[in-house]
């Protein structure tokens, strides 16, 4: 009974934890003690301030959705006339169904890297909803693995 109450706290804690630019400079001077002193090198690939300005910048959502190297999805079509006869236009985007442009302008091995960044970038962020979510309903997803009992 009481792992259940502790799991439900700890779930409770990452749904409404707000992470502050306080607490990521916290971290960054903690040390880890043990056989060595260490911390987390704040110029190297572990620096979380990156990160957190990453998301709070919405640089990877900037990335999945306005790449010019991604095939947007889309339909644009007339939706009938307005009241003062002017024309109206709809717009339906759906971004499940993007994909790499097959001609990048990048040839040799930096053309081959750009695609297969851009295919993982699509694998990783399916965007069914139109949100940038790692949820997807492909019955191979990764999610779906994870979450397996």
């Amino acid at each position: 009974m009481i792992y259940r109450v502790i799991a439900g706290l700890f779930m409770v804690q990452n749904l409404f934890a707000r992470v502050s630019v306080e607490d990521i400079r916290r971290a960054h001077e903690t040390k880890i003690e043990g056989s060595q002193q260490l911390f987390i090198n704040p110029e190297g690939p572990l620096n979380l301030l990156c990160g957190y300005m990453g998301f709070q910048n919405g640089y990877m959502y900037n990335k999945r959705f306005f790449s010019p190297e991604i095939e947007i999805d889309y339909a644009f079509y007339e939706n009938g006339l307005a009241v003062n006869s002017t024309q109206k236009y709809g717009f339906t985007r759906t971004p499940a169904n993007d994909k790499i442009h097959k001609e990048l302008g990048v040839s040799g091995s930096d053309g081959r890297y750009l695609s297969a960044y851009h295919a993982q970038l699509l694998k990783m962020f399916p965007s069914e909803h139109g949100d940038l979510s790692i949820e997807t309903t492909r019955p191979n997803a990764l999610t779906k693995f994870l979450r397996a009992d």
